[in-house]
């Protein structure tokens, strides 16, 4: 059954911080990405919030694009939103193969982000530049055409997302995805302002990426060529934290292969 998730305040040590629904209990969450962009990723010890436009499925960005004019109070509402998604489960074999831009050259890796650190970073990066930011988990309840009719007045569920619009009802709407996908297990963090300039497609939000990853998964069998890069790049980012946030312990982040594939050995049927 589909509902409105609540805001749910975190811990006082959270200013700016809140949860959509229930606080995700998690210890760790997955970003996947090419093995180039991880390394510039690590690199520029950041991590890129994208505007919806940007989104590749129609189906994700549809209540962002949408018109609200005729939606009372949504002129109240701000709805110039920045999102990053990350995912809940800890194996996606559709995100390996999503993210993998060639499986020789530029394979997919995942980091093993902790939670905790994570949202420390971002609460301190919001409160000082004013944002607000929020977190929250993808629901997949509706199926497509009860997706695709959301919208109308028609729709069983149109009063509960449209009347007496807010803000809550609105992350809400892009907390929403197809039945069809619910393997991916995702987790969005929504980034907003009062005033703010969407002509520019993403925000950077620094990471210091020594301290809040806890490992880097990659595929079997990488090319030696491919292991040097990943790994001149962690240690070159543990130098570079090191030196910007000096305050916090710097540590080897491990790597270690996917278990996805893992082989088993021949068995016999009894």
């Amino acid at each position: 059954m589909i509902e409105i998730k609540q805001f749910t305040p975190f811990t006082r040590s959270y200013k700016r911080l809140t949860g959509i629904g229930g606080r995700i209990g998690n210890t760790y969450l997955y970003k996947y990405m090419s093995l180039s962009t991880a390394c510039i990723v690590l690199q520029n010890n950041t991590l890129r919030f994208n505007a919806p436009t940007t989104w590749t499925d129609p189906y994700e960005k549809r209540f962002y694009e949408a018109d609200y004019r005729m939606v009372r109070n949504s002129q109240l509402v701000n709805r110039k939103t920045y999102a990053c998604c990350v995912a809940k489960k800890r194996e996606c074999e559709a995100a390996w193969r999503m993210y993998s831009k060639n499986y020789l050259t530029d394979p997919c890796v995942q980091f093993v982000i902790n939670v905790g650190q994570l949202r420390t970073f971002l609460d301190q990066y919001a409160e000082s530049n004013n944002w607000d930011i929020y977190e929250g988990e993808v629901g997949y309840t509706l199926n497509d055409k009860e997706f695709q009719s959301l919208h109308l007045k028609s729709s069983p569920f149109h009063n509960l997302f449209f009347e007496d619009f807010n803000i809550i009802k609105y992350l809400n709407l892009l907390l929403i995805k197809r039945q069809a996908f619910e393997y991916e297990g995702e987790i969005r963090y929504f980034l907003q302002k009062g005033q703010m300039d969407m002509r520019k497609k993403f925000v950077d939000i620094p990471i210091p990426w020594n301290y809040c990853l806890h490992k880097v998964i990659v595929p079997k069998k990488l090319s030696p060529a491919l292991s040097d890069k990943i790994e001149d790049a962690l240690k070159k980012n543990k130098m570079l934290c090191k030196a910007k946030w000096p305050n916090y312990y710097e540590r080897d982040v491990p790597i270690e292969e996917s278990k996805i594939y893992k082989p088993f050995e021949k068995i016999t049927i009894q």
